[in-house]
């Protein structure tokens, strides 16, 4: 009778196990991209970047040219759509020819915070999700109020979506105030009204600033006008020929 019971609490507490077994996995994403990050080591930060190929909840895929340490906890702040403070551990690697590793990472005793993230990231770049957000890296022209002042440039897009974009600039922007931006999308529309908020902002190694940016809630309008941009973009070639890069000049003329 003790072994049976023995095999019906292993029963039991494999099916309660299941749910999030498979959650796991369906939350599991191909991302096949190069993220900047920083090992909070006990003596000096270590600035690296992770060739990311998969990504969960509960760890990830990365191509490095780090060799993790075997069995060791280790301090990292990785730099998704915000930076994530985690503690990560080499469950297995190998070491590629060039001096390159691959290595399987897992999440240790991950914060209520960085989960968050990492769930909001998933969430924004699963699959199913795909329009919300694109991938840019190009220049965009936008027109930034702050006060009384009114200032217009280029600045360096890395992604955007219906919900905020993050981009490259050189210098910092303010932080707790709402930020009205009239971004020029293509050159033959007028440019679209947002308010945005800085959510954070961070030095790279360039000595430029990487900053996420979350927008106000936006009309009808601005909504549709952003979501066909979007799916432009990412259809790329089958772009209509006139869809060109807008410039400082297209702004001046609207």
């Amino acid at each position: 009778m003790a072994c049976a019971g023995e095999r019906f609490s292993v029963t039991v507490e494999s099916a309660q196990e299941l749910p999030e077994r498979r959650r796991e996995r369906r939350r599991k994403i191909k991302v096949q991209r190069i993220f900047a990050a920083e090992i909070l080591g006990p003596v000096t930060p270590q600035n690296c970047f992770l060739h990311i190929y998969d990504l969960s909840e509960s760890g990830m895929r990365v191509h490095t040219d780090l060799s993790f340490p075997s069995g060791e906890s280790l301090p990292l702040r990785l730099l998704l759509d915000r930076p994530i403070d985690l503690n990560v551990e080499a469950i297995w690697q190998k070491e590629l020819i060039g001096g390159m590793h691959v290595a399987g990472l897992k999440f240790m005793d991950v914060s209520g915070e960085a989960q968050d993230e990492i769930r909001a990231f998933l969430d924004r770049h699963s699959p199913e999700n795909k329009r919300t957000s694109v991938r840019l890296q190009r220049i965009l022209v936008v027109e930034m109020v702050v006060g009384s002042t009114s200032q217009k440039f280029g600045v360096f897009t890395l992604d955007i979506s219906t919900t905020g974009m993050k981009i490259s600039h050189d210098y910092p922007l303010p932080e707790d105030v709402d930020i009205p931006f009239r971004i020029l999308l293509e050159y033959d529309k007028p440019p679209i009204e947002v308010v945005a908020r800085v959510t954070w902002q961070e030095a790279n190694t360039l000595g430029q600033y990487v900053i996420g940016l979350q927008f106000s809630p936006l009309d009808a309008g601005v909504t549709a006008r952003l979501e066909d941009f979007i799916d432009h973009q990412l259809t790329g070639s089958r772009a209509p020929a006139n869809r060109r890069i807008a410039t400082m000049s297209d702004f001046e003329d609207v």
